[in-house]
């Protein structure tokens, strides 16, 4: 263990101990209901990402992150003093996250599962955690359906994919319509989505923004994120002479996008890629610094300035992304930093306050969880519905090869530029 994170687990610790002593120690927290506390006194949580196939580059990032926090956390003394032991599960495909779920619940006896990446995967293994009494702390899956019909046991940390569409409309509306020249009722947009239940959710939202705020939807459009050829749907972009492209993609979808609309010198003025596909360092990497410059991406904060935070997540933060780099060798994405968020604010601010480890004790004090901020800035609050309220999503744009937050401004630092986009 290095110095900075010996000194951070002695600092974890006390606060544990403070935590501790105020919920009356170890006896109070004594199984009760459905529970996992396996007979050598650990206390099981599932987590299933996926760790092959498609997903695979964002789900080994959001597994190494979850392992990094349960490691600070029992470095520093566990929950209560219980140490936390991690049941981990490839969702590579949603029927195979179904059946870890099952697996987890009926074999390991856990009673919170942590996911899930995609919404298809949280979905499915929400099928699994409602009829087995079982907590889904969602960390990541963004489509609108992950929270219908709720029973009260699936949680989603993030924000929602109609909320970012949403945005993406507003933003262009608000703050870009003027660089175009252009009033927000003689603006034209095109949306196109991948036509998963995420991707739908973000369409939904971009055209109900573009109805309140007077923009012709001039081009609608689902795909499937496996296609190789899109030429179709980018030869009707460009007839419908559009201002602005909101793209709902995953990062395979992104490039073949990018590939196409470079092909058929169909560019708009302004691209609003929302989700993991524009945003992701895999992009860049990809096309180069020059190819991204200009693109906006909307998605949840990934570029945090420690400066944004007040000390004790500034120095978690800090600490993480150390940790992460020095274990993988490369920086921490967006998906491991949610990830990280979501499994240490679990372990360390709600699951401690909890009368037990049963599942109706565990809800109970995520219910009652209000957190002022976390480390992606970002308060905590959950409503009726299970959402966390105090998730926000954000503008960002490719600048220099880095991303730059542009708005809202208490979340930016940067400005926005290169409107129209210059391709």
């Amino acid at each position: 263990m290095s110095k900075t994170r010996k000194v951070l687990a002695l600092a974890l610790a006390l606060v544990m101990s403070c935590t501790m002593a105020a919920c009356g120690g170890d006896s109070e927290m004594t199984d009760g209901g459905s529970t996992s506390t396996s007979a050598d006194g650990t206390y099981k949580i599932g987590m299933i990402y996926p760790m092959s196939g498609g997903n695979a580059l964002f789900g080994n990032a959001m597994v190494s992150a979850t392992e990094i926090a349960v490691d600070m956390i029992n470095e520093a003394g566990g929950v209560n003093g219980t140490q936390i032991q991690l049941v981990v599960g490839d969702g590579a495909t949603s029927s195979e996250a179904s059946t870890e779920a099952t697996r987890m619940i009926d074999s390991e006896g856990v009673n919170v599962i942590i996911g899930s990446m995609s919404s298809g995967n949280a979905n499915a293994i929400r099928s699994v955690t409602e009829r087995s009494n079982v907590i889904l702390w969602e960390t990541s899956a963004v489509a609108d359906n992950v929270l219908d019909g709720n029973s009260g046991l699936t949680f989603r940390i993030c924000d929602q994919g109609s909320y970012r569409g949403y945005n993406a409309v507003k933003f262009l509306c608000e703050e870009l319509a003027d660089d175009l020249g252009k009033e927000p009722s003689e603006l034209k947009i095109a949306v196109i989505n991948e036509d998963s239940s995420y991707g739908e959710s973000i369409a939904e939202g971009a055209v109900e923004a573009a109805e309140e705020f007077g923009v012709t939807v001039a081009y609608n459009e689902a795909y499937d994120a496996a296609s190789t050829d899109v030429s179709s749907t980018v030869m009707g972009i460009q007839s419908a002479g559009v201002d602005a492209l909101v793209a709902a993609s995953y990062i395979n979808d992104a490039l073949l996008f990018y590939d196409t609309l470079t092909q058929y010198d169909a560019w708009p003025d302004v691209l609003l890629g929302c989700g993991s596909g524009w945003n992701d360092p895999t992009i860049r990497d990809t096309i180069g610094a020059d190819g991204v410059e200009g693109i906006f991406c909307v998605d949840m904060p990934s570029n945090i300035e420690l400066s944004m935070l007040n000390e004790e997540n500034a120095a978690l933060l800090g600490q993480f992304r150390e940790t992460y780099t020095a274990e993988t060798g490369s920086e921490a994405p967006l998906t491991a930093c949610v990830a990280f968020m979501g499994a240490y604010v679990f372990l360390k601010d709600i699951l401690p306050t909890a009368a037990s480890f049963s599942t109706e004790d565990i809800a109970a004090a995520i219910q009652a969880a209000d957190i002022e901020q976390t480390t992606m800035i970002w308060s905590l609050q959950f409503d009726e519905s299970g959402q966390n309220t105090g998730a926000q999503s954000v503008l960002m744009q490719w600048q220099g090869g880095e991303l730059k937050t542009v708005w809202p401004a208490a979340y930016a630092n940067g400005t926005y530029a290169n409107v129209p986009l210059n391709k």
